[in-house]
């Protein structure tokens, strides 16, 4: 197949040979022929003008030197196809025969071209899984764990993405760096490892470098820990927090504000969100995001509850609750405790209601509000009104009704 492509390139510059005597096809033939059995450019460097051939020698020189020139060119893809065909069944006895014939082919990068691949063999072997081949390669060229192919991705970004934990292990102690070098979509190996679920991976990457955890996404700003959450990795998870041990990193915020209990309670995954609360210090949601809010609802809510005890509290505390200053007490506490209670509710649906039902959320608290305010209004003239001619009967600006039970009434007025 070599001799093939050597041919189709070396036809038009055949062509610039019209003034030899021999034919195109006959020569193009014979070069195929030595091409396939003897040593190309042997032939090239040996070949004598036949008679007749008139070209002045500075064209044929030129037109050998540009066979030469894409003979070698052809003779370097062959073996660069045999050594990734070598990485691809890891095929560890034929790399020094390879290498040997063409020693530089291991330092150079394969040329940017459609049809050709631009994986190195490191980044073959990688992949498949091959570690003695990996290894070897190493050995022969550290360079090659730095290297990039089209994606953007080293050699650690696909061991990581497959979960060969052995040949990570090779790359990161050839070069430690390697590990922050973000791919083409603005992912780490250690993102990846993560995206897949390899706790082997994660527990070596920690364990060279622990700062590789803080990486975040070059697109969403997604840590690792809203990556495990997002793909419902939850043994990576475990690695990565316990591995790291810092809370501060549990609470980190991704580019849309959104911490891992968002993520995780967004999901409902259940088992993420326990783990999160059991085992890492989450701060609280609306205390962390929007603390105004949470301190107007930590207090009102707690308004709202010692109201409710204290009213449970008169009843069972075998007071006189029965005479009319005692009820009072009871109907201002009850009346804190509602307001208070309906406070809070009015916080927490503002603050906890999605922004693509907000105007309906406004439209039913306006609606409520309006009426809510309304009988507090109406209950509070009624009683306001009820103190007014209380006071006014009692300092004798109104003259008090005769009643049958007022003895009683005296009665219950008494402490």
């Amino acid at each position: 197949m070599g001799a093939c492509r050597a041919d189709e390139r070396l036809n038009p510059l055949l062509k610039l040979n019209n003034a030899t005597g021999a034919a195109e096809d006959r020569l193009l033939a014979h070069l195929s022929q030595y091409a396939v059995t003897k040593d190309f450019s042997t032939y090239l460097r040996r070949r004598k003008p036949t008679t007749g051939e008139n070209q002045p020698q500075k064209g044929k020189k030129k037109m050998r030197t540009q066979l030469l020139t894409l003979f070698d060119q052809e003779k370097q893809e062959q073996h660069r196809r045999n050594l990734h065909e070598a990485a691809m069944n890891g095929s560890l006895p034929s790399l020094p025969q390879t290498l040997d014939q063409t020693p530089p082919i291991l330092a150079s990068s394969p040329p940017p071209s459609p049809s050709s691949s631009t994986d190195t063999p490191l980044h073959v072997a990688a992949l498949l899984g091959h570690l003695d081949f990996a290894k070897s390669l190493l050995t022969r060229n550290p360079d090659l764990a730095g290297k990039l192919n089209s994606d953007g991705s080293t050699p650690l970004h696909l061991a990581s993405a497959k979960g060969y934990a052995e040949i990570v292990r090779e790359l990161v102690s050839v070069n430690p760096d390697v590990g922050f070098v973000l791919d083409r979509d603005g992912r780490s190996p250690f993102h990846l490892a993560c995206i897949k679920g390899r706790v082997g991976v994660l527990t070596e990457l920690l364990r060279v470098n622990p700062e590789l955890a803080w990486a975040v996404t070059g697109g969403g700003g997604e840590s690792c820990l809203h990556l495990c959450v997002k793909y419902n990795r939850l043994e990576a998870l475990k690695v990565v927090v316990e591995g790291f041990g810092k809370d501060e990193f549990v609470n980190w915020k991704d580019g849309d504000g959104n911490t891992v209990l968002h993520l995780a309670v967004a999901k409902k995954q259940l088992e993420i969100i326990k783990f999160l609360l059991v085992t890492t210090a989450i701060e609280s949601v609306m205390a962390y995001n929007i603390p105004i809010a949470y301190r107007q609802f930590m207090i009102f809510d707690t308004i709202a509850f010692l109201a409710s005890l204290s009213i449970i509290l008169l009843q069972v505390s075998g007071l006189p609750i029965k005479r009319r200053r005692w009820m009072w007490v009871q109907m201002v506490t009850m009346w804190i405790a509602i307001t208070a209670q309906t406070i809070t509710y009015f916080i927490t649906l503002i603050h906890m209601t999605p922004k693509n039902v907000q105007k309906t959320l406004y439209e039913v608290t306006k609606i409520s509000v309006l009426t809510w305010l309304s009988l507090i209004a109406i209950v509070f003239i009624g009683n306001f009104v009820r103190v007014i001619m209380w006071l006014l009967r009692k300092y004798g600006y109104i003259k008090e009704e005769e009643d049958p039970n007022n003895g009683d009434d005296d009665e219950n007025d008494d402490l």
